[in-house]
């Protein structure tokens, strides 16, 4: 039978103790629209300057402030702009 070693101690860099909950400054929300992809389930899109966007399970979101990647989806016809 295996046997798991722990003796090896948690380091903590910094003045915080091990185990202390500690909020991380946050950013705005952005908000996201959602597209279905209506051929295929999953692939990855290649824009401009080799930008990946990923399609799984049929869906991919986008933030609402990227005009080239809405634009993009917007136009293609094998997306089609799920309701909010």
């Amino acid at each position: 039978m295996a046997t798991v070693k722990t003796d090896k101690a948690e380091t903590v860099d910094g003045d915080q103790a091990a185990g202390q909950v500690v909020d991380l400054p946050t950013g705005p929300a952005i908000a996201v629209s959602t597209f279905r992809d209506k051929a295929y389930m999953s692939r990855v899109l290649i824009m401009p300057g080799d930008r990946q966007l990923t399609v799984a399970k049929a869906r991919i979101e986008v933030g609402t402030n990227d005009k080239v990647a809405l634009d993009f989806l917007k136009t293609h016809p094998d997306f089609e702009l799920m309701p909010a």
